[in-house]
């Protein structure tokens, strides 16, 4: 499972122009399915603090001169995550923890910097190995939309792939890409799905077996122990008083799509049809429109 990097300001204190002073800079991995309370501990451990002792409140500023907003359940807990992601004032860190090449890495670090050079210092001591997709070792799941690729085989396992005046190296053998996607995903990127289909591979023969469906069953043959009745469970009293509210959802007016809409580009895209003129009979405008002089018909 993916995790977000969070940088945790903390010992300070807002000013009157609503701009938090005078703070300590630390940061902590969090899942992205983490709880409140999962997330309150995270935190609570990691500047050793004791809830039976202290108060712990966790406020969320989105710019500067912005009032902030307490976090208080699980619903604002995964607005902050996703507000993180779109913000484009608080995305640095994110950018930074997807970039695949160390040249991208390197200058979203570097725009990191202009925001509080202490950060870069913290991270070297985490390490760039534990959150950053660049540096890890592991492989980690994304998408990748596949534009007109031109392949150009240099030998039966080695191929280059043209889009437009970009270029990457795609071994099939090796089952690496230059864009880093390949390997590290374990699926085949853009560039290799095109190379796969001009050799005449299945590209799902080059995924990864943990994402197969037999990895899937095997992942869920353990047993699963039932929860019994609500009025059995033993819930701590510092639990019971937090409210978990339903996400708000909006059901759209008309019926819903079956099929998403295609690309121009694609195969069986629907195609716009241009509107003709019966007066002059030329395209892209109709009769009422048209400022031609009509077409004489002999």
């Amino acid at each position: 499972m993916d995790n977000i990097a969070v940088i945790v300001q903390h010992g300070g204190q807002w000013n009157e122009n609503q701009n938090y002073i005078s703070f300590k800079v630390c940061g902590l991995l969090i899942p992205i399915n983490c709880t409140y309370n999962n997330f309150l501990g995270l935190i609570v451990n990691e500047l050793m603090l004791s809830l039976e002792s202290s108060t712990t409140k966790i406020e969320y500023q989105v710019k500067n001169s912005y009032p902030p907003f307490d976090i208080a359940n699980d619903c604002q807990l995964m607005f902050y995550i996703e507000l993180k992601k779109k913000e484009l004032d608080f995305i640095r860190y994110p950018l930074s923890e997807n970039a695949y090449t160390v040249k991208k890495f390197e200058y979203h670090m570097r725009e990191l910097d202009k925001v509080d050079s202490r950060i870069r210092t913290f991270l070297e001591e985490v390490g760039y190995d534990k959150w950053a997709r660049v540096h890890s070792p592991n492989n980690r799941g994304t998408d990748f939309s596949i534009h007109m690729l031109w392949v150009h085989p240099t030998n039966d396992v080695l191929f280059e792939v043209r889009n437009g005046d970009r270029k990457a190296i795609v071994d099939i053998g090796l089952r690496t890409c230059t864009c880093n996607r390949f390997q590290l995903d374990q699926l085949p990127c853009g560039h290799a799905i095109v190379v796969l289909q001009k050799a005449n591979h299945d590209p799902y023969d080059c995924c990864s077996p943990y994402f197969t469906k037999e990895a899937m069953i095997h992942a869920y043959e353990e047993t699963v122990f039932p929860v019994g009745h609500e009025d059995t469970w033993v819930v701590p009293e510092n639990f019971k008083s937090v409210a978990l509210y339903p996400p708000q959802g909006r059901v759209r007016v008309g019926r819903p799509k079956k099929r998403r809409c295609k690309a121009s580009w694609e195969i069986n895209a629907k195609q716009r049809e241009q509107v003709k003129c019966r007066s002059c009979n030329l395209y892209g405008h109709n009769r009422r429109t048209c400022r031609n002089p009509p077409l004489r018909v002999a």
